[in-house]
Parts: structure tokens; sequence; C-alpha cells
């Protein structure tokens, strides 16, 4: 090996990241595709993400409408921060019809909401719905804001 190739590895080895360091997994499914484990290796997060009935309550749909010309649902979504620190949102609404059914689907963000205060976001559905159609948030992710 030349001394420029040496020193090359050398100094790839001393600035790679120690998840770079790990063998490459050679799990593959049958027909030699790469399994979806196999290209996927998460690493643990340092700041947990919170979903479920804490993150739930700090949001509540405050409008929900159908445009009148196109039919395409949308909501609009109060966003309170409950916890103790500036948090990050993702909300995401079904729009569903008399039955229940869901009919439509849309998603909001909220970023560097302080503790203890709200804001407002619309969700826009995509695609002609029923008159009656109703909004129901699904699901919540509340992260720690970075910014």
């Amino acid at each position: 090996m030349s001394a420029v190739a040496t020193l090359v590895y050398t100094a790839m080895d001393r600035a790679a990241p120690e998840s770079l360091k790990r063998p490459i997994s050679s799990s593959a499914e049958p027909g030699g595709t790469p399994s979806a484990e196999a290209l996927t290796e998460e690493e643990p997060s340092a700041e947990p993400t919170e979903t479920g009935t804490a993150a739930r309550a700090d949001i509540s749909v405050a409008r929900c409408a159908r445009d009148s010309v196109i039919g395409w649902p949308e909501a609009d979504v109060k966003v309170v921060n409950g916890s103790g620190s500036t948090a990050d949102y993702i909300v995401f609404v079904e729009f569903v019809d008399k039955d229940g059914t869901q009919v439509s689907e849309g998603v909001t963000t909220v970023t560097g909401l302080a503790p203890g205060k709200s804001a407002k976001s619309k969700v826009q559905g995509l695609g002609e719905v029923p008159r009656g159609t109703k909004c129901r948030i699904a699901e919540v992710e509340r992260t720690p804001s970075n910014g």
C-alpha cells in the first residue's frame, strides 16, 4: 500500500463516526434484496418523542369546514404547549364521514412553541368529501424544540 493510501485510510478511520466502523449487515430477503432491517439502523434518541395522551391533550380542533366551491376539507387546530419546555408538534387530522369512515387526512406542524403558549395552524385535506364530514385528531407527536 502506498504512503498516500495509508495516510487517507488513517485519516478516514480517525474521522469516521462509530456507526460507520460497524460491519455492514449482510441479511437479505430471498432474491438478494436487502431487508428493511439491513438498510435502517436506528441509534437511541437523545431526546424522546412524546406521543399519546399527554401530547394529545395539547391539541383541539378550533374549526372544521368543507370548502363550498371544491368540497375539500380543512381544519384549524389549536395547540397549547402543556410541557415544561419549548416544543415542536406534528398534528395528524382525519376527516371522517357521518359513519366515521376516514375520507381524507391532513397534517400540520407547529415549531418552537414556548411552554404555556398557544398557536393555531391550518390542516388541509385532499380531495372532495361529502357534506357533514367531521374532523378528529388522529395522532400528535411532540418533541423538544431545537430552535
